[in-house]
């Protein structure tokens, strides 16, 4: 008879056992993103004074829309939220449901963060995963303009794509081989709806980034950029 052994995991990384069970599946490893980290714990703890579990905030809002409150500007996000005692109740109970199992195993993610909140035995986790395809995104205000700059990842970019509102906007540097960018925006646009992509090989344009310039400064002044 054989036995299966399943891993024991503490609270301390709960990135560990999720990058596990993609790895099983040759899947690549999620990097860890402050950004989701910070939303994911203050839902969790939404959630456990609510003692609640739910996809919709108390205002409404779901996924997406709180980790764009935060500066996020990623256009695609996956949440799954687990209660129990110990993390190990829930990784098991996460690997026994195909919905959850699916969302922890999506092949496109890049990113993942996570939040925990407790009160006495009760233990709330929220997760949250995304898609970036961008490095080092920066926005900054200089010398009259909104200096938006970062790195290409994808092998297909031709090149960087930026709506301003409804007008498209040429690259201030662009450079193939590093895949480094930069836009400058109008101070007078700081409150139109921008739309970061890029070009693939085929034409076809891929948008990878949303976000409100003047908003994006001041929504989270203290966070790391992407």
């Amino acid at each position: 008879m054989l036995l299966t052994v399943v891993p024991l995991f503490s609270e301390a990384d709960l990135s560990e056992p999720l990058n596990s069970l993609r790895v099983q599946r040759g899947l690549p490893i999620l990097r860890e993103d402050k950004v989701l980290d910070l939303v994911a714990a203050e839902y969790a703890r939404e959630l456990l004074e609510r003692q609640a579990l739910s996809h919709r905030g108390s205002n409404g809002k779901r996924a997406l829309s709180r980790y764009r409150s935060y500066g996020g500007t990623s256009v695609i996000i996956g949440e799954i939220i687990g209660s129990g005692v110990d993390l190990n109740g829930v990784i098991r109970a996460w690997r026994q449901s195909p919905a959850h199992l699916g969302a922890i195993r999506k092949a496109d993610w890049t990113h993942l963060g996570w939040g925990i909140a407790r009160s006495g035995m009760n233990r709330i986790w929220v997760v949250l995963f995304t898609v970036k395809k961008v490095e080092n995104l920066r926005l900054e205000k200089e010398n009259g303009v909104f200096m938006l700059s970062g790195f290409l990842i994808p092998e297909e970019a031709k090149q960087p794509v930026l709506y301003s509102g409804i007008n498209l906007l040429s690259p201030s540097k662009w450079e193939p081989e590093t895949g480094y960018f930069s836009f400058a925006i109008p101070l007078k646009s700081g409150m139109d709806y921008h739309r970061l992509g890029y070009r693939s090989e085929n034409s076809q344009i891929k948008i990878t980034d949303v976000f409100y310039p003047e908003r994006l400064l001041t929504s989270f002044p203290e966070r790391e950029h992407q």
